[in-house]
């Protein structure tokens, strides 16, 4: 015979039934409405790169950019837009503090650089502005093999940072034509590079870096020569050896004489050079709201 107690045990429990037939509802709801919820790593991409962009640089590059893969492609192109310059000049402190916690930082925002540059989006870029510290000799040739196709350089550091780590990797960019640069810099760049027409110098050029505009740079055709400092004669030396000009600026450009830097007007000699020049821009001293403080009958 069963006992009382077996058959109870057989008996449905219709609880138990009511709950699985909650569940299975519940499970139906959810299938039908996955297709309206938007997953993380599915967010609209600029969106997502717009957001990114009021955040800090450490959450970027510590946090943020290890939750997917797309998310890492935004990080990407917070940090370096799809466009043709690429620009390092931004994370100074980043690249070059020495601190044990800055070297941390300055690892991984070099990884960051290295994700970039394997990416196709890096094939656009043909102009690099490179920061005011020295990177290490692997950075410069590091960059240099994934942008063969350089043709415009940004140098924001003196001669003596300049030499040793750009002899590796000049050959690189053979079709390098355009270089800004401070005045201390053109006769290294001129031995690196003898093929470029577009020069923009910053600060104060001297006498002998003239002598070396006038005479290594063959091909020169575009010369700015904005807001920087000359001496006495350096115009006339480069106007004298550079007979093929055809851009010329000397917008807000003082002179230096004994030590005192002022705004001069040209004399009649300097300004019949120029004159030979297509295209000859030059600011009114006297008249000029950035040189009228300093301008000197």
């Amino acid at each position: 015979m069963v006992s009382e107690k077996s058959l109870k045990r057989a008996e449905p429990d219709w609880r138990l039934k009511k709950c699985a037939k909650r569940n299975v509802v519940a499970k139906v709801d959810e299938e039908s409405d996955s297709h309206l919820i938007r997953r993380w790593e599915e967010m609209n991409h600029e969106i997502l790169v717009s957001i990114m962009k009021r955040l800090g640089v450490l959450d970027l590059i510590f946090s943020i950019c290890f939750v997917c893969k797309s998310w890492l492609d935004a990080t990407l192109d917070t940090f370096f837009p799809p466009q043709d310059v690429f620009s390092l000049s931004d994370f100074p402190l980043l690249l070059g503090s020495s601190s044990y916690n800055r070297r941390v930082q300055r690892r991984r925002f070099w990884r960051m650089v290295e994700l970039h540059l394997n990416r196709d989006q890096a094939r656009l870029h043909t102009k690099l502005v490179l920061p005011c510290i020295r990177l290490n000799k692997y950075g410069y040739l590091y960059i240099a093999k994934r942008l063969p196709s350089l043709r415009s350089l940004s140098l924001h550091m003196d001669s003596l940072r300049l030499r040793r780590p750009f002899l590796s990797v000049a050959s690189y960019w053979k079709g390098l034509v355009e270089v800004e640069c401070f005045g201390s810099c053109v006769k290294i760049v001129s031995e690196l590079w003898n093929q470029i027409h577009t020069l923009r110098l910053l600060g104060e050029v001297q006498v002998t870096d003239a002598v070396v505009i006038a005479r290594n740079f063959p091909r020169l055709t575009h010369l700015s020569l904005k807001k920087c400092t000359l001496m006495d004669n350096a115009l006339s030396l480069i106007l004298e050896g550079q007979k093929n000009l055809i851009y010329l600026d000397t917008t807000h450009a003082l002179l230096r004489e004994k030590n005192v830097c002022w705004a001069k007007d040209w004399d009649e000699d300097l300004l019949l050079k120029a004159s030979r020049v297509t295209q000859y821009l030059r600011c009114e001293m006297r008249n000029c709201r950035y040189c009228y403080k300093s301008y000197s009958l």
